[in-house]
């Protein structure tokens, strides 16, 4: 519970009227979550709930835990896939494919991913990965587009099994929690 130290009404409406629960000097609810006997937090019912509020927030509250760092060296390879991609592709300059329509990244950020200053997500190095293989240039030095393609599945390939990406994490973890498979009872084969 928070309680309101302040001597005004908070506003908390587009209206600028002060929040019907919130006075001088009231006690605050956490999030529209109430403790228990217990201490342990839960969401108000529909009936003790605010009428301003649209839609009800997470009934638990949630820690997050801190990723690791990328290494360097992971860092460095996506940024090598990317800038082997980017050459194939025929853009031989990064300010050519940020030039090019619908390009999902700026210049300076495609700067730092391939100099391994920045890790993308693994949402946006599959945009800029789909945007060189389905969108090359039209100069020299570009590969067919059967190699581009070959070469952009690769580095997903390969961008997958880097820590970076947790993938491979994902895919231990769905191995150890495995359900053990269960021998039922095997049926007689009828003789005819």
């Amino acid at each position: 519970m928070l309680v309101c130290l302040t001597r005004q009404p908070l506003t908390w409406s587009s209206d600028g009227e002060p929040h019907p629960m919130h006075d001088v000097g009231t006690t605050h609810r956490t999030f529209g979550l109430e403790g228990d006997a217990e201490g342990r937090l839960h969401a108000t019912h529909e009936d003790e709930r605010c009428p301003r509020i649209r839609q009800p927030l997470s009934c638990v509250p949630m820690a997050r835990k801190k990723l690791q760092p990328v290494t360097k060296e992971d860092a460095r390879a996506i940024g090598a896939m990317l800038r082997g991609l980017r050459r194939a592709a025929g853009y031989r300059a990064v300010q050519d494919a940020a030039a090019a329509g619908g390009f999902p990244a700026s210049r300076q950020t495609i700067y730092a991913y391939e100099r391994g200053g920045l890790t993308p997500s693994l949402q946006q190095f599959l945009e800029i990965t789909e945007f060189y293989a389905l969108h090359p240039s039209r100069g020299d030095g570009t590969k067919p587009e059967d190699d581009l393609r070959a070469q952009a599945v690769a580095s997903v390939t390969r961008a997958l099994t880097l820590p970076a990406y947790h993938v491979k994490q994902a895919h231990e973890l769905m191995e150890r929690l495995q359900p053990r498979l269960a021998e039922g009872p095997r049926r007689k084969r009828r003789s005819s």
